[in-house]
């Protein structure tokens, strides 16, 4: 649990810019390793897709539904 509390503290110390340069950098690291599994990936588009619906609705809920 120690772990999760500093990643909370890091998070909470982040400002605008430093998420959208982590997404980048998150989003880039996905762009590179899906060129290199394309055709396993393609199998699977489906479940992909249901997994980040329901993430979406997962984080829709918690910004616009969830009271503090």
């Amino acid at each position: 649990m120690n772990f999760i509390k500093w990643g909370e503290s890091v998070v909470q110390k982040m400002k605008f810019w430093d998420i959208a340069v982590f997404k980048l950098y998150l989003f880039l690291i996905g762009a590179i390793v899906g060129a290199y599994l394309a055709n396993y990936v393609k199998q699977y588009v489906i479940p992909i897709i249901v997994v980040i619906v329901l993430c979406l609705i997962w984080l829709v809920n918690l910004m616009f539904f969830k009271k503090k």
